[in-house]
């Protein structure tokens, strides 16, 4: 079978059409409806059903999906594999990794990486962490960064959990924030200024609500929703807003406007680590950078900066 049949395979397959597909793929319908007509011969049953305002799959082609994907990303790596030693590089270590990795610990240990092993080409993904959790569990990743998940996620089936950092979130707000200037906070006065936070079903989100629960409070309401940071610094700057954030990534940041306020009872534990598969083997590649992760995280873990008051 020709790779490229398997291309037009996924396309008919994610479009539902083989005149949208073929339009996309730049190829003529004729000569689509003559490729899956092939991979239809090689697999020796019908993989589409027509209708009419389409195709869509029927249980073989279902079946035959996942296997068409795997396929498809596998050609991909491999040739990917070729022109990297084309360019001199003899490795791949595709990881993903959240925004925290990718701004307070990446650039410091892929420079590292960089100086040790030139040779090793790294790729790293971004996206929600179910969908990236999934891509590892099907080796497509060699590892994943991740922050804060909750113990019983630590001991998914069919993946490791490996802790790299013990942090803690706190109620953060800009230098010349009221609350700054106060001798003693009450928690109950944290209510009284708007927040930033990100959506609320996130993690932190959780662990802020409990907390405050806990302390015979109400959730915060935000003003704001992101998931960007930068946008979040820049909207506390000079602001009476309220957010919360972790201390290991804010003083990766080190922005001067914004400090932790001490709020007592409102500071909770976050883990940092990654994720392997089960009995997986790691090549000596994917190995010398998880040391250099590993020192980088201790390195960040005793900096100075906002939150060592």
């Amino acid at each position: 079978m020709d790779f490229r049949h398997l291309k037009y395979f996924l396309a008919v397959a994610e479009h539902g059409s083989l005149q949208m597909a073929a339009r996309r793929l730049g190829i003529t319908q004729p000569a689509l409806t003559k490729a899956i007509r092939r991979i239809e011969d090689s697999v020796g049953v019908r993989l589409f059903d027509r209708h009419a305002y389409g195709v869509r799959l029927n249980a073989y082609g279902s079946a035959f999906l996942k296997d068409a994907q795997d396929l498809d990303q596998a050609f991909h790596d491999a040739m990917g594999r070729m022109r990297s030693l084309r360019r001199g590089i003899t490795g791949l270590i595709t990881i993903a990794a959240g925004p925290f990795w990718q701004d307070a610990v990446l650039p410091g240990a892929i420079a590292e990486m960089r100086r040790l092993r030139p040779d090793v080409l790294i790729k790293v993904m971004s996206g929600a962490d179910d969908h990236l959790r999934e891509l590892l569990k099907s080796r497509r990743l060699a590892f994943m960064l991740s922050a804060d998940h909750p113990p019983a996620l630590r001991s998914e089936p069919g993946l490791v959990w490996e802790n790299l950092m013990v942090d803690e979130y706190r109620v953060i707000a800009d230098v010349g924030h009221p609350l700054h200037r106060c001798a003693e906070i009450s928690p109950a006065q944290l209510l009284d200024y708007p927040w930033i936070l990100p959506p609320q079903q996130g993690n932190m989100v959780g662990r802020l609500r409990l907390l405050l629960r806990s302390l015979g409070l109400s959730d915060p309401v935000p003003s704001v929703e992101t998931e960007s940071i930068h946008l979040k610094f820049n909207l506390m700057r000079g602001s009476d807003y309220l957010s919360y954030h972790a201390m290991a990534h804010l003083r990766a940041y080190c922005p001067d406007f914004i400090r932790p306020i001490m709020a007592p009872g409102t500071a909770a534990v976050r883990h940092a680590g990654l994720w392997k598969r089960e009995g997986m083997s790691l090549g000596p590649a994917d190995l010398t950078l998880i040391d250099i992760l590993k020192r980088c995280c201790d390195e960040l873990s005793r900096a100075e900066g906002p939150g060592r008051t």
